[in-house]
């Protein structure tokens, strides 16, 4: 990994929260599959519909979210709109798959989902 690079495995919504608190600003951070959640009733556990999503705004940097799932990067992305942060959602092509899931899902013809925002504050 780069020198500037840190991977970081813990609970999301305490690291977002000990992180906002700590005034972290993010180059860039990753949301990476699997895709959690799929019934509609869950919605609440998917991160978009977490109690801790209003804080990864205040993170900056340059967000992306990968899934195969294009309704869950279409439900991402209005999140991010209504917390006032544009979101693109493109068709993802990838030459060196970031986690297993992704070479998983791409290995089985799977298509893929790119959200990006650039969550910097103007």
């Amino acid at each position: 990994l780069p020198e500037n690079c840190i991977v970081v495995r813990a609970e999301l919504e305490g690291f977002w929260q000990l992180a906002v608190q700590q005034q972290w600003q993010l180059a860039k951070h990753f949301i990476l599959y699997p895709n959690p959640w799929p019934k509609r009733r869950h919605i609440q556990r998917r991160w978009h519909g977490s109690a801790g999503f209003p804080l990864l705004p205040a993170l900056g940097g340059t967000l992306e979210l990968r899934t195969n799932w294009h309704t869950y990067a279409l439900e991402f992305a209005a999140a991010l709109h209504y917390a006032g942060r544009q979101c693109a959602v493109a068709p993802l092509s990838v030459a060196e798959p970031l986690t297993p899931f992704e070479a998983k899902y791409q290995a089985s013809s799977h298509s893929l989902w790119r959200c990006s925002a650039d969550l910097s504050l103007e």
